[in-house]
């Protein structure tokens, strides 16, 4: 079973070209904003297929 690469907060930022704080910040006020993620300890991560998943939503939804 191949596992789903996880991507980090700062490449979510990147990827989506916005601020690091900004991601964090979604992720206490308004977690639904985001794809889904895991938190275990102080790490936090996004299954990239989830992210990609979450984005061709957002793009179907704007049409």
């Amino acid at each position: 079973m191949d596992e789903d690469k996880m991507i980090t907060r700062s490449e979510l930022a990147q990827r989506w070209r916005v601020s690091k704080s900004w991601v964090d910040k979604q992720m206490v006020i308004a977690p639904e904003t985001l794809p889904p993620f895991v938190t275990i300890g102080r790490q936090t991560r996004f299954p990239l297929s989830e992210v990609e998943k979450w984005e061709r939503k957002q793009l179907q939804n704007q049409n």
